[in-house]
């Protein structure tokens, strides 16, 4: 799961900077079910 979660958090980043560069706000979250994992 390491690759997934890095993997996970570089693509909430690029959301919050896409929402940024263009004067907006992104709040995003995302869980896998299963095994209950949050980013």
């Amino acid at each position: 799961y390491e690759n997934f979660d890095q993997r996970m958090r570089e693509l909430m980043g690029d959301i919050t900077s896409e929402a940024t560069d263009r004067n907006c706000f992104s709040e995003s979250g995302a869980r896998m079910v299963g095994p209950d994992r949050y980013w």
